[in-house]
């Protein structure tokens, strides 16, 4: 499914306007967003994940100028930056800019470019900081700004951005999707090789929701790297590297106490991984209602165990879950808010979502939802294809 254009004329119309020479050449390029479908919080450990890039995104397009320096306008915030800037606020969108050219050795002073940038990520989850990031770089390598970079390379930079810029300790899962997705399979994903290959991903009769929690989440305010320094302790106590999951059965950690933090954190890991699996042997078998089970068994991993789950969360895996037609729910990415995934035949959909309505006391028209299609990888888009998607819905 071609990504949507809406983001896309918001970006081309900026650009114009923050343009010197509005009749200049320009690049657009479309980064998608990712949907984790199993497989949250052990890509830092070096674990096997099951994501799969987004046909929503962000949009990012630009052009050389004459002079005038480095200045993006993000549409969605409304904000534009000029480069190279004095500081930013913690987390802020300019700081991934920054990173992207103190990284590769550029002086952002040398630049004379205009950029504008506008997004369909909201809510925490679809990875809209690996999209923005990833998107960026490509921008700013086919504008001759930063050295060129691809593959696994790529997502590794901007992985270290978000290490060294933003304060989020995350793993490679994110920029390694938006760089590698597929336009027609989910994918297995090493994250400790960089490995990839995709996994058929279109259940017959079935679609993948995803339902948007009332709680957005932010992960630079210290939450996910608590996290992480819970399970590095937990590890160490058990004698393992923090960079790997153990490899035991996950009878071996039923008995934990409930306020051991580090070992239940531990648990977590082992679970997870072994669904994961069980979720890519269902998939490529065509087990859908196994497959289902894998990600409300996951959902439960990371409630109870990672604790990573919110209330709002909750109540759209239950009341999904609850309905005849969903094969199983989640909640999708790092947690703290979002997104949920839920697995739903056809026929059911509206009931799914009527159910959600009915546990939030809102009518069904208020819940925010979207059906998850492949999105196919970052990437460059040709002024051929522009022109057919700006004249293909009219918006």
């Amino acid at each position: 499914m071609a990504p949507s254009s809406r983001s896309l004329r918001r970006a081309l119309s900026a650009l114009t306007r923050l343009a010197n020479d509005p009749a200049g050449p320009t690049v657009t390029v479309f980064a998608p967003g990712r949907i984790n479908l199993i497989g949250d919080h052990i890509d830092y450990v070096g674990g096997t994940v099951m994501p799969m890039s987004l046909d929503r995104g962000t949009w990012l397009t630009g052009r050389r100028e004459r002079s005038g320096g480095l200045r993006i306008h993000a549409v969605d915030p409304d904000e534009i930056c000029s480069f190279p800037l004095g500081s930013s606020p913690e987390g802020h969108w300019s700081r991934f800019v920054t990173g992207l050219l103190e990284l590769s050795g550029v002086d952002a002073g040398t630049l004379d470019v205009r950029i504008a940038v506008s997004g369909e990520l909201a809510g925490g989850g679809l990875s809209s900081s690996a999209s923005f990031c990833v998107g960026m770089a490509l921008l700013l390598m086919e504008l001759d700004c930063i050295p060129r970079q691809r593959g696994m390379t790529l997502a590794q930079l901007a992985r270290k951005v978000e290490h060294d810029y933003l304060g989020v300790a995350c793993g490679i899962m994110d920029p390694a999707t938006v760089v590698g997705g597929r336009s027609d399979a989910a994918l297995e994903l090493d994250c400790a090789g960089g490995r990839m290959q995709p996994v058929p991903m279109d259940p017959p009769g079935r679609c993948i929701l995803a339902i948007r929690a009332r709680q957005d989440r932010r992960l630079a305010d210290g939450a996910y790297n608590l996290r992480r320094s819970e399970l590095a302790t937990g590890l160490a106590r058990i004698g393992r590297a923090d960079d790997r999951i153990p490899d035991l059965a996950p009878a071996l950690l039923q008995d934990i106490a409930a306020d051991d933090l580090p070992l239940r954190r531990v648990r977590h890991l082992v679970t997870e991984q072994h669904l994961v699996r069980e979720a890519l042997a269902a998939a490529r078998r065509g087990d859908w209602p196994a497959f289902g089970s894998a990600l409300t068994a996951s959902h439960a991993s990371l409630r109870d165990d990672y604790q990573v789950s919110v209330p709002d969360l909750d109540l759209i895996v239950d009341a999904a879950t609850a309905t005849p037609g969903c094969e199983g729910a989640r909640l999708t990415g790092a947690g703290f808010g979002g997104w949920a995934i839920a697995l739903v035949r056809n026929e059911s959909v509206d009931r799914v979502l009527e159910a959600v309505a009915a546990a939030r006391g809102e009518a069904p028209g208020e819940v925010e939802w979207f059906r998850v299609h492949p999105g196919g990888p970052a990437r460059v888009v040709a002024a051929g294809e522009l022109e057919t998607m700006l004249a293909g819905d009219g918006s």
